[in-house]
């Protein structure tokens, strides 16, 4: 697997929640806008991205952690260095402990990861409707 795969990995998630939300997309706004007398271009700008944007950051967060799985995968078969090489070097070698440290770091590293990310919606895409509503009250 090269690094292409990850990227279609990714691409897939990403491309799938997008369509989600464009087959259960009604058209109120379109027309309600189109009445208002605003053009195509504005419509697409002012009614149809931001109606999106909370899709596209749940699947990018969703492929964030599938593009976790598919590199550790690959580190464990065809790399040498990496937290899966790690882990399955210390699988061959009966070395429980390197395999818990390995299993926190990728805990930690997707722990982490969706804090940024969750943290990077409550605080710029706030107003896209992005953030859940249990965040908003804190």
């Amino acid at each position: 697997m090269n690094d292409g795969t990850f990227n279609h990995i990714s691409f897939l998630l990403l491309s799938l929640s997008v369509v989600i939300l464009l087959s259960g997309c009604s058209s109120k706004g379109d027309a309600s806008s189109s009445k208002d007398g605003a053009s195509e271009w504005q419509i697409l700008i002012h009614v149809i991205v931001p109606a999106t944007i909370p899709y596209i950051f749940t699947g990018i967060r969703l492929a964030m952690g599938t593009s976790y799985m598919a590199i550790i995968g690959a580190e464990m078969i065809a790399s040498n260095e990496g937290v899966g090489y790690l882990i399955w070097n210390s699988r061959l070698f009966f070395r429980i402990d390197c395999i818990f440290v390995g299993l926190f770091c990728l805990g930690f590293m997707g722990f982490f990861t969706d804090r940024l990310f969750g943290w990077f919606g409550k605080k710029v895409l706030y107003r896209y409707g992005v953030v859940s509503v249990a965040a908003r009250r804190r």
